[in-house]
């Protein structure tokens, strides 16, 4: 293989994933709030792995990985942590 169509195809890689986009998490209570992206990115600013941030954090309200919320939750219907739920979220 020549070298610039090798390296032609390692920035094709490169942008393709990059640019790859993450499954987006939503909640299923009727509202549709967006609830992160579902990868285990810890530097996506929205991924459901970045634990300081809005949709990773044990803190905030609209992470699944605060056990206070409505959204992550045991007690919540509208939980994924809930067996019993009715309106986990989903992708």
């Amino acid at each position: 293989m020549s070298r610039p169509l090798a390296l032609s195809l390692f920035v094709l890689a490169f942008a393709c994933s990059v640019f790859a986009q993450s499954p987006r998490l939503y909640s299923s209570d009727g509202r549709n709030t967006f609830l992160g992206n579902l990868n285990a990115n810890p530097n996506d600013p929205d991924s459901i792995a970045n634990p300081h941030g809005r949709y990773g954090s044990r803190s905030s309200p609209t992470s699944i990985n605060n056990p206070y919320s409505r959204y992550g939750s045991i007690h919540s219907p509208d939980s994924a942590r809930n067996p019993r739920g009715r309106g986990a979220p989903r992708p």
